[in-house]
């Protein structure tokens, strides 16, 4: 099996960061569809929108080097790394009343 990238074997889901993604499309003044038009049919406008949205977080490396890309940006732009996330015990969490 040959990887993708960064040693992710292609059938390895990885982590989008759904903040990076929409920030980058926005810097590159593309909307939605117009990434859609970029990604030259690899990708439906709903994959995209539930990427954005949250709604799908697990991404095939194939997928997400489609949209990297269409965004002219590299690949680890849009992933989201285990250092990235901050992990906290509900028991250390800081409760906030509503």
């Amino acid at each position: 099996m040959t990887p993708i990238f960064d040693g992710v074997p292609p059938t390895k889901l990885v982590t989008v960061n759904r903040d990076a993604l929409r920030s980058i499309r926005e810097l590159s003044g593309l909307n939605l569809s117009q990434l859609l038009v970029a990604c030259e049919g690899e990708i439906s406008l709903s994959y995209l929108s539930d990427i954005e949205a949250g709604k799908r977080t697990q991404v095939s490396p194939g997928k997400v080097a489609v949209i990297a890309r269409a965004l002219k940006v590299p690949v680890a732009a849009l992933i989201l790394r285990a250092s990235d996330v901050e992990v906290v015990r509900a028991s250390d969490a800081e409760v906030v009343a509503a």
